[in-house]
This record gives C-alpha cells, sequence and structure tokens, in this order.
C-alpha cells in the first residue's frame, strides 16, 4: 500500500510546481546594457541565432525568445551596401520596417497586424505581430523593436499559431517589459 502512495504524492508534487512556474516571472538583465522579464518557464539556450545577445526557450511549450542589438550606427552602412537608401529610412521606422519586411519574405503566406508606434520604458519603439509559415508549421511572432541611445534592439517572441490564445499575453508583457539601463549608456560614452 506505501508503494502506491509514494509515485502518487510525487506526481501531485510534479503537477503543483508545473503549474506554479507557468505563472512566475523571471527578470534577465544582459551585460548592465538592457533587461526585461519574461516568463519561468523559459530557459537559456544558445541554440536560436548566433546573433542574439539573450536567447530563452521552452521546447516542450514551444515558445522561443531572443533579443538583438545592433549598433545604429551600422543601419546606414547596410543601406549604401545593399542600394536600400530609396526603400529605407535611416531612423527607427526604417530599420523596423527592414526587419519586417526581411521576415515577410521568409514566410509563406505571411500576414502582421499594423506597426504600432509607441514608447515603452522610454524608448521610441515599434511593435506588430506577424503570422505564417515556416517549414510546414504556422508560426506567430510577435516583435518589439526599440531605438535606444547607441543600439537598436529587436525583441522577439514565437510559437505555434494555435497556443496563440494562451501565449500572446505573455509575448506581449515581454515586449512591455523591455528597459534600456542607464549604465549602458554611460558606458558608451565613455563615463
Amino acid at each position: 500500500m506505501k508503494k502506491f502512495y509514494l509515485p502518487l504524492i510525487l506526481l501531485i508534487v510534479v503537477l503543483i510546481t508545473g503549474c506554479a512556474s507557468e505563472e512566475g516571472e523571471q527578470t534577465i538583465t544582459i551585460e548592465n546594457r538592457y533587461k526585461l522579464t519574461m516568463p519561468s518557464f523559459l530557459s537559456k539556450t544558445e541554440d536560436l541565432n548566433e546573433d542574439a545577445s539573450l536567447q530563452y526557450q521552452n521546447l516542450f511549450k514551444e515558445f522561443y525568445l531572443l533579443v538583438i542589438d545592433e549598433p545604429k550606427s551600422d543601419l546606414q552602412g547596410i543601406l549604401d551596401d545593399y542600394d536600400l537608401n530609396d526603400s529605407y529610412t535611416n531612423d527607427l521606422d526604417g530599420y523596423s520596417n527592414l526587419i519586417i519586411d526581411g521576415v515577410l519574405n521568409n514566410l509563406i503566406d505571411p500576414t502582421k497586424s499594423d506597426m504600432v508606434e509607441t514608447h515603452i520604458n522610454g524608448l521610441p519603439a515599434r511593435v506588430t505581430t506577424i503570422t505564417g509559415t515556416i517549414e510546414g508549421i504556422d508560426i506567430l511572432y510577435t516583435y518589439g523593436i526599440y531605438e535606444g541611445k547607441e543600439l537598436y534592439y529587436q525583441v522577439i517572441s514565437w510559437t505555434e499559431i494555435e497556443k496563440q490564445s494562451k501565449y500572446q499575453p505573455k509575448m506581449d508583457a515581454i515586449v512591455q517589459s523591455f528597459k534600456e539601463l542607464d549604465s549602458h549608456s554611460k558606458k558608451a560614452k565613455g563615463l
């Protein structure tokens, strides 16, 4: 009889722990440059994008998050090198449109919500949601693109489209939580 209760108790503990971690959050700071808050069920990885400064995932839940940051000064070089000056401006709008157009070109049957112009934690930002198919999988992306003092930032989260009702609020919360840290701008200026 005792042997039956131990596995049952362990199963209950695992289920309770799993439900609790679904609701928790964690705040991550990257090199005193920026911070953001994400669900605690995400774990650090290094397999999503070699250019990302932050990469988190949960393979079981099929929920992924990364942040890419690039010097603002690099944008003009890209526009010049690829003869894109007539298509994109050297500012946050041009950067955002360049990034989103690149994503849309890699999807089958893509759709994009209107690009929302906003400020998030003091930074000019552009936010949009994209759906489409890649490698036979229907994907939902949420993009937050921010203009920092010296850098542009992309916060990208994604999951399968069928999980949109469950994860869209979490994806939106991640975008709203992004904050550039003042210590980064002081370091960049040599203070």
